[in-house]
């Protein structure tokens, strides 16, 4: 999809007779899916394929655009996207601007007005990635009127499954520390063990749950280690 995103900028670009294309994205899924990796990486390559001047990658959460006064969001929005340019904005949690209903009148609504007419105003020198849920997303898209056909890219993370997070726990600890076959084995069980319906929960954090066992179990190697007046930290089951 990216090879896809570049391929059709660098043909915009050396034709004058062809418009420079919105490269602005949607990254929908649930927490700890590689949203904001993706982000980083996707950066990267548009610095190394000329399409980016500068390549920086700014990371922020929707409300982080809204200001507490009357007066303050527009233009701490246009100084946030100013700072961004030649680069990638990546916003988490960009729902938040706009979730429909009650909620419609407030600062996000100003927040996200102003951040598409930069979209628009530099859509050759910035690249806005917004990421969230998928329903939530689908709301924010009803903000504004212009803001879905700004942003045409739409790219889906799933959820893990049971073995890819046992191998995102295998790699965590095999790249820092020394380890037994047995605590493979046990973490194997583990894995095969969580109920589907937290799998596919909405609310599972994925890598960032295997991030936090990976965590608490190094943790209690460590104090094993102090305890047994060892040097190096094993991991075992």
């Amino acid at each position: 999809k990216i090879n896809e995103i570049v391929s059709q900028i660098l043909l915009a670009r050396s034709s004058e007779s062809v418009d420079t294309p919105c490269i602005h994205m949607r990254f929908v899924g649930n927490p700890g899916t590689g949203k904001t990796t993706v982000a980083r990486i996707i950066g990267k390559i548009l610095k190394e394929k000329g399409v980016l001047r500068v390549g920086g990658f700014f990371e922020y959460g929707g409300r982080d655009f809204c200001g507490r006064y009357v007066g303050e969001t527009a233009p701490k929005t246009v100084s946030m996207c100013r700072d961004a340019y030649g680069s990638v904005l990546f916003i988490d949690e960009a729902y938040s601007l706009y979730r429909g209903g009650s909620f419609s009148v407030d600062y996000g609504r100003e927040a996200l007005d102003v951040l598409i007419a930069e979209m628009e105003n530099h859509r050759s020198d910035l690249v806005v990635i917004m990421a969230g849920y998928l329903d939530e997303m689908k709301t924010l898209m009803e903000g504004n009127a212009g803001l879905a056909s700004r942003m045409p890219y739409v790219i889906e993370f799933p959820n893990f499954d049971r073995n890819q997070l046992y191998e995102i726990y295998v790699s965590m600890v095999k790249r820092q520390f020394k380890s037994e076959d047995a605590l493979f084995t046990a973490a194997r069980e583990f894995f095969d063990g969580i109920p589907d319906h937290i799998l596919n929960s909405k609310d599972f954090s994925n890598a960032r749950f295997v991030r936090n066992l990976f965590e608490r179990t190094w943790a209690k190697a460590s104090m094993r280690c102090q305890l047994d007046g060892s040097t190096g930290i094993t991991i075992k089951r």
